[in-house]
């Protein structure tokens, strides 16, 4: 199946032009939203020889094309190949991250970077510490947000070092994943948040992100609660 061609059939240009807008004008929409997506390409993962390994050519190629479709494209493709991905195949997530990074891709990228962390520890000192001080902000937003889903397995040694790393920064996409970072794990451990909120030095932004669901549970109960 020509997935390249099938998505080209299918493009609305109006819709199109209304999602690059809703994007700043990043990329080039095709205007096939996410639904639509996986109904054309649900027959082309099925399709997939799943013995065969991960065809990181095709994710290079998907996030290289100009319509910025591919890039979740390729995306779905790894989340759904993730059991499948080596620890030597770790490099092609640097590489991908940084082909037309912007805060839809990285954010897609980063649950699979955990996942493959999760199953090889040791990637964590190769790839992950080494990101956390890259030159490359988007580098450092997936070293910061790749244990959202890791909950009573975060390793908090790693997540302070990412965090305290950039905590100074005036990158709007850094102090904004430190904020979600927080507030994701405040989920399992309000108490650690806020003593590591009331002890460290970040953005506002960081701060209001990283207590918002503590803030609202407090509001809730003072408003229901009594």
């Amino acid at each position: 199946m020509d997935i390249f061609a099938l998505f080209h059939e299918n493009a609305d240009l109006q819709r199109g032009r209304e999602m690059s807008a809703y994007m700043r004008n990043q990329f080039s929409y095709l205007g096939i939203g996410s639904v639509r997506r996986r109904e054309l390409s649900g027959p082309f993962f099925r399709s997939l020889d799943k013995t065969a390994p991960v065809d990181w050519r095709f994710v290079l190629d998907c996030f290289q094309k100009d319509e910025r479709e591919f890039a979740y494209l390729a995306c779905e493709y790894l989340f759904r190949r993730r059991n499948d991905i080596l620890e030597k195949d770790f490099g092609w997530f640097e590489k991908i991250a940084l082909v037309k990074p912007w805060w839809d891709s990285i954010d897609s990228i980063a649950p699979v970077v955990g996942f493959v962390c999760k199953k090889y520890p040791g990637l964590i000192e190769r790839y992950i510490v080494p990101w956390m001080t890259s030159d490359e902000k988007w580098l450092v937003r997936i070293s910061i947000i790749f244990q959202l889903k890791y909950k009573k397995d975060t390793n908090l040694e790693v997540l302070t070092k990412a965090i305290l790393q950039n905590s100074k920064t005036k990158e709007f996409f850094i102090n904004k994943a430190i904020g979600w970072a927080l507030r994701e794990y405040s989920k399992t451990d309000a108490g650690w948040v806020e003593d590591f909120v009331s002890k460290n030095e970040m953005s506002n932004l960081s701060k209001r992100e990283a207590l918002k669901v503590i803030n609202r549970k407090e509001r809730d109960y003072e408003t229901y609660g009594r």
